[in-house]
């Protein structure tokens, strides 16, 4: 995407806007541009998002991608609360019961070693664990929030 393209998506904060940023969150392969384009589609509040925004959680953090993009995953989850649209509801208890899992993974792993700093920064234990805490409560505000609406 050019740059002409990122100031234009800056200013992007009406419904007619969500076909164009869906476009840009579906085929940018910039971060910046992903993460604010997932931050437009939350503020818009347009469910016709919901199914991209999906896509995205699904292509970040449920392929076999090595590194996710944890700014990208929290926006996008951020996103979805904002929407309220159940069809959310699904994917964000995955990444409660997966970022649970990769939590406690890390804390299994780090005990089996003791404490070694040189293990923990070598495995970045501390950042890892941090990243997925941090979206483990952003999910699970989602679906609060989402549960919220739906009443």
């Amino acid at each position: 995407m050019g740059i002409f393209k990122f100031f234009k998506m800056n200013i992007m904060k009406t419904k007619e806007d969500v076909n164009e940023l869906i476009e840009l969150l579906k085929h940018s392969k910039d971060s910046s541009i992903r993460i604010n384009v997932a931050r437009a589609l939350g503020k818009i509040g347009d469910k016709k998002a919901v199914i991209p925004l999906i896509e995205t959680l699904d292509e970040e953090y449920f392929s076999f991608k090595e590194v996710p993009d944890y700014k990208i995953l929290k926006e996008t989850v951020y996103a979805l609360g904002k929407i309220g649209d159940t069809r959310a509801i699904e994917r964000l208890n995955d990444i409660v019961n997966k970022t649970g899992g990769a939590i406690k993974f890390i804390e299994e792993t780090r005990s089996l070693f003791g404490y070694d700093r040189l293990v923990d920064e070598f495995y970045n234990f501390k950042g890892k664990r941090k990243k997925n805490i941090d979206l483990l409560k952003v999910a699970e505000w989602a679906i609060k929030e989402i549960n919220r609406k739906k009443l």
